[in-house]
This record gives C-alpha cells, sequence and structure tokens, in this order.
C-alpha cells in the first residue's frame, strides 16, 4: 500500500496563492471567486480586497478594448511569429473600434453583463484593477529579486551569510520577529 505523505492533490482540488500576501485559499472544485482572489491579465494573483478598483470604476478606454478583445474573430495560427500574431489582432481591435465607435463599445460594457460576469468570476482582470500592474503593491517574488540585485547577492550567497550569523533556524527566526 502506498503513503501519501504532505500535500497531496488530485484533479477536483485547487489552491490560490496571493503573490501580495503569500496568502494561501485551497479547496475542492475552488475558483478565484470561491477563494476570494483574481488573476489579471498579466497572471498576477492576488486577493480581491487589495483591487485598485471596481468593475464600475474602470476606464473608458479599458472597457473599449474589452468589447473589441471579446469581439473579434481572430485566427491564432502557430505558423506566425508571436509579434506579427500580436499585431495583426492589435489591428484587427482597431478596425473593430473605428467601425463601432467608442461610445457605443462603453455602452455595450456597461449594458451587457456577460463582460461583468467575466470580470467578477476573476479571471483576466484588467491591469488597472490589480494592485501589482498598477504599482499599489509588489509581488512576493519581486521584492526578493530586488533585494538580492540591490544587495547584489545570489540566492546562494544570502543562504550562507544567513548560515554564517545564526546556529540553527530556531535562532535565525527570533531575530527575524523581534523588533528593534
Amino acid at each position: 500500500m502506498k503513503i501519501r505523505t504532505g500535500f497531496v492533490s488530485n484533479s477536483s482540488s485547487s489552491s490560490f496563492i496571493c503573490d501580495v500576501t503569500g496568502e494561501i485559499e485551497s479547496g475542492m472544485d475552488m475558483s478565484y471567486t470561491d477563494a476570494e482572489m483574481s488573476c489579471c491579465e498579466r497572471g498576477h494573483t492576488f486577493s480581491n480586497y487589495l483591487a485598485v478598483c471596481s468593475i464600475k470604476n474602470l476606464s473608458d478606454e479599458t472597457k473599449i478594448r474589452l468589447v473589441a478583445e471579446n469581439n473579434i474573430d481572430f485566427e491564432d495560427s502557430q505558423e506566425k511569429s508571436y509579434e506579427l500574431r500580436k499585431e495583426e489582432k492589435k489591428e484587427k481591435e482597431l478596425l473593430f473600434i473605428n467601425e463601432n465607435g467608442a461610445a457605443e463599445l462603453v455602452r455595450r460594457f456597461d449594458d451587457d453583463e456577460d463582460y461583468n460576469e467575466e470580470i467578477q468570476n476573476g479571471y483576466n482582470i484588467p491591469s488597472e484593477m490589480c494592485p501589482i500592474c498598477m504599482f499599489k503593491e509588489l509581488s512576493l517574488d519581486d521584492v526578493k529579486a530586488f533585494l538580492y540585485r540591490k544587495l547584489n547577492m545570489t540566492k546562494k550567497e544570502v543562504v550562507e551569510d544567513i548560515k554564517s550569523q545564526f546556529d540553527n533556524y530556531d535562532e535565525f527566526k527570533a531575530y527575524l520577529t523581534e523588533k528593534e
């Protein structure tokens, strides 16, 4: 008989980790909505209470872009380079915007619950709602990368430095939690 230890996952369990706080939410058949988290269009996952603005406060420019993105027919051929595909998609979006008019697209976004529903489900949130994209918060990974660069050290060098200063893990943790 095989015994598993640690975290065991199967296809119906999900977990979400806030890139800002490190907070973890997990459960069976869980979605971003269930976890009270969202994932922006750049891939940052964040707790909903950290969102910079609400759906109602999105800029008209973002509303227009979202409607255009959801209404163009675009064949994403793998035979073309990423940059060429991106350029063709942008051209189709601009054509769609010019044909329909910006004010009409804003009205469509405001009146059509489908656009709001996708955002409310926590997937592909516009970057202007994301605390990381809007530089209101930083991800833990970005903070770590910044500190390595500022210290001009690699992770290995930092670990060696820590080990040279402390005799054991408890001593190290006590140092981290003590107040100056």
